[in-house]
């Protein structure tokens, strides 16, 4: 049961995180956009990268997410064996923490 919770703050803690520097990365640029505004300067646009490292914080997240709902489908407690095997099917293995990490995995640069 302790490592069902522990999967399930793992999930919720990445989507969190990536949440926070999509946050980050977008109000950056909208500060910088407003004062160029009022400064009555012309700013650039997004840089090619800008919107790579944007687009890929965005997929993860989605991911996070996607693996947060997939873990709090499944139940947990005494009865977790028995309440497994009657709702997945054979053909799909349990998610474990090694499946867990794998969705969640950032992207090595």
């Amino acid at each position: 049961m302790y490592k069902a919770c522990v999967d399930r703050m793992y999930a919720a803690t990445k989507a969190e995180q990536l949440e926070h520097r999509i946050t980050k990365l977008t109000s950056k640029r909208a500060w910088e956009s407003k004062a160029a505004e009022e400064a009555e300067i012309v700013l650039e646009k997004m840089t090619q990268e800008e919107q790579e490292v944007l687009h890929s914080y965005q997929r993860e997240k989605k991911a996070a997410l996607n693996a947060l709902k997939v873990l709090l489908r499944q139940p947990f407690g005494k009865n977790v064996a028995a309440a497994t095997s009657d709702a997945t099917p054979s053909s799909q293995p349990p998610l474990t923490r090694k499946n867990t990490t794998k969705l969640l995995r950032k992207r090595r640069r």
